[in-house]
């Protein structure tokens, strides 16, 4: 696999072609999201189970997209490496994998969303040295999964983030621009510089941010 390949999703930053040569938005097979039934792992999912979101409640998964990345690839370069989070760093117990481009909600007085509050989407790779945040080699053909809903949403993942998912862009009741409204989806460059600007604020800011799951402590593992 060609280093064009790869350099092509870090540039697109929440976007790609999904065909395993580039980063996309997506979560690891055994990230652990909250249900209506409980705590479930990713790849335990499947399409009409509901899940909690931040804003609009249980809401149905309406289409799951799996995707083998960087297959039959023997080494992967450093930039495209996964990023861990390190337990306790986001109010979490246990230590959580997150893919560089998938987007993650922070609350913070350094941004701000559509509605004046102040939370944004940002990539993950966009936190890497924050609050022990860093990169880590993949194990070979790592598999991403991406949950989609009729709409954006931000969902609950146990270890203290709050991950979000693009919704569906066929949908006939909301147009691509409507929905792009309910979040601030920043670039990875335009959320870095934010964040290097007061990396104490930046730490505390998403250690807040890793609280709103916390809430969800009390719920077991469903099986």
């Amino acid at each position: 696999m060609s280093a064009k390949n790869f350099g092509t999703g870090i540039q697109t930053g929440l976007t790609g072609q999904g065909d395993g040569t580039v980063m996309d938005q997506g979560l690891t097979a055994d990230t652990l999201v909250a249900c209506e039934a409980g705590w479930m792992r990713v790849s335990d999912l499947r399409e009409g189970n509901r899940v909690k979101t931040f804003d609009n409640g249980l809401q149905e998964i309406t289409a799951i997209r799996r995707t083998v990345l960087w297959p039959g690839a023997t080494t992967i370069p450093q930039p495209f490496w996964p990023l861990t989070v390190p337990a306790g760093a986001l109010s979490n117990d246990t230590e959580i994998i997150l893919l560089p481009a998938q987007g993650v909600l922070v609350e913070s007085e350094l941004v701000r969303d559509p509605m004046g509050d102040p939370f944004a989407v940002v990539p993950s790779l966009a936190l890497e040295g924050l609050c022990g945040i860093r990169r880590k080699a993949p194990p070979p053909e790592l598999e991403q999964i991406r949950l989609i809903f009729r709409q954006d949403e931000v969902i609950y993942v146990r270890s203290g983030v709050l991950a979000f998912c693009r919704g569906r862009t066929d949908s006939a009741r909301m147009s691509r621009s409507s929905v792009q409204r309910l979040y601030n989806v920043m670039a990875y460059a335009q959320a870095r510089e934010v964040f290097m600007l007061d990396r104490a604020l930046a730490e505390r800011a998403l250690v807040r941010t890793g609280r709103y799951t916390a809430s969800f402590g009390e719920y077991s593992l469903a099986v």
